[in-house]
């Protein structure tokens, strides 16, 4: 089936749309933290991008309970935007995707074994928040003595998202999904 089924609100807060266009305070804050920023040729096409999604777009993905949204999505001929870089360097973007967040999450209250064994060797814990939801959805790096960096979900009861072999890997993760993180960080030797 193409197409979103069912009317949708779009999240009010304009910072949701300015950090997807060109020359805001929003993308040079994106660029300053994070190097890059997927941004729209202008609102028209942001506009015209959504409306096509709605119409058409298919729900991509696996149905996942950690994740809080559906996400649909549509390849156009031409390209739709950018990723900028601070170096200036831009990379065209020829897909478009809404997120969408779900009527109703379940969530599974069990004990996770992973963050158990994370006690005896964690080096630092980073808090990233989801800003598109209210209350916005927080998930817990923790990154390890051997380098490697797990993603827990507290609202989960600390159930492991996922797992990568280093920081910037664990990073782009949580970028690509528009997560942005709490400033600060908790080292083990300062507890």
């Amino acid at each position: 089936m193409s197409g979103i089924d069912r009317d949708i609100i779009p999240d009010p807060r304009p910072s949701l749309v300015n950090r997807h266009l060109p020359n805001t305070s929003q993308v040079q804050r994106l660029l300053r933290r994070e190097g890059r920023a997927h941004v729209f040729k202008d609102y028209e096409t942001l506009e015209q991008v959504t409306q096509a999604i709605i119409e058409e777009g298919e729900r991509t993905g696996i149905e996942d309970e950690e994740d809080d949204y559906e996400r649909y999505g549509l390849y156009f001929s031409e390209a739709i935007g950018y990723i900028i870089r601070v170096d200036g360097s831009p990379t065209p973007l020829y897909y478009g995707e809404i997120k969408v967040v779900k009527p109703q999450v379940s969530i599974m209250l069990s004990h996770e074994p992973a963050l158990a064994k994370q006690a005896e060797t964690w080096k630092f814990l980073e808090l990233w928040i989801d800003p598109v939801l209210f209350p916005p959805k927080v998930l817990m790096l923790i990154g390890d003595r051997d380098g490697s960096c797990q993603i827990f979900n507290p609202a989960s009861n600390y159930k492991l998202v996922v797992s990568h072999s280093n920081y910037q890997e664990a990073q782009e993760w949580l970028l690509e999904d528009e997560y942005e993180r709490v400033q600060g960080k908790l080292l083990s030797e300062e507890v």
